[in-house]
């Protein structure tokens, strides 16, 4: 379940910088942070994708972040949920973000293994640091 009367929510008012560009459009992206507000926006990489994603004519970007105890996700900006969105990208930093990676895909509705889930025009994206 997604909500946006959230402790991330309430970051809202106090945020400062992100004004995300507004072009509407059909298609719908969340990027989610396997984790709480705090770490997703001190996250360049987060930044970098997210404002990419939303400056794309036609795209909808919307914010998506586990909330500190783990039981929902947040979304911020557009209000829709995860489990609507055509694609859902993750921004995963290490190893250990994969198990709250787990929890948003769980909290979206999506079924855990690929192999569960149906053939639909839907997609998930996972992408983050890389090590050499």
């Amino acid at each position: 379940m997604s909500r946006r009367s959230s402790s991330s929510a309430t970051q809202l008012p106090r945020e400062r910088g992100w004004r995300p560009p507004r072009h509407g459009g059909d298609v719908r992206v969340a990027l989610a942070y396997p984790g709480g507000y705090r770490a997703g926006m001190s996250s360049l990489g987060f930044h970098t994708v997210l404002f990419r994603l939303a400056a794309l004519p036609g795209v909808l970007a919307e914010r998506v972040f586990l909330e500190d105890d783990g039981a929902r996700c947040s979304v911020l900006d557009a209000g829709f949920a995860p489990g609507e969105a055509d694609l859902l990208a993750f921004s995963v930093s290490g190893e250990n973000d994969y198990e709250n990676l787990l929890r948003v895909l769980r909290h979206a509705g999506l079924p855990l293994r690929a192999a569960d889930r149906a053939r639909v025009p839907r997609s998930s994206s996972p992408g983050g640091s890389r090590r050499r």
